[in-house]
């Protein structure tokens, strides 16, 4: 008997590893007929220091700045989706603000993911197990199953 698998979220920093892990994400959604969520999240940080500059006297709206951010990476993210990946998949994408560890666990509450995929390195990883910070957060901590794609020599494209 499989294990049912109706909903997948994969997190997206727009580096090589999560580019592989949505590759892996698309194929496992389209074998199982899956609703595909691709996330990122903006990191809390860069909304702080947006925040900061607007509150020490520089020029712009803080709201029409974060907005237009948001917007922004959303764009980049369904650039960021290659147009076959799309095909014959149930594809959502999103983008929220945080910190990238709990922003992804709590996406799969919400939704009710069944499982999270999500490259084992990111941008920011600089790990010497080759786990990063966040994929090793998220794995502890999130309410269903994980799976990390590893930078390997195998490619998972047919």
């Amino acid at each position: 008997m499989l294990t049912t698998i109706r909903r997948i979220l994969v997190p997206v920093d727009f580096s090589e590893n999560s580019e592989k892990a949505v590759r892996f994400a698309v194929d496992l959604a389209r074998e199982r007929s899956a609703r595909l969520v691709v996330l990122h999240v903006l990191n809390e940080r860069f909304v702080e220091a947006i925040q900061e500059l607007n509150f020490k006297g520089f020029k712009g709206d803080f709201v029409h700045s974060l907005r237009k951010l948001l917007k922004e990476k959303e764009d980049d993210l369904l650039e960021f989706i290659q147009p076959e990946w799309r095909t014959d998949v149930d594809m959502e994408v999103m983008v929220r603000r945080g910190n990238p560890a709990q922003e992804v666990i709590e996406a799969a509450k919400d939704l009710s993911i069944d499982l999270i995929v999500l490259g084992s390195l990111g941008y920011s990883a600089a790990d010497v197990t080759g786990i990063g910070a966040t994929a090793t957060e998220v794995a502890g901590k999130a309410p269903c199953s994980v799976m990390l794609v590893r930078d390997v020599r195998h490619d998972f494209t047919r």
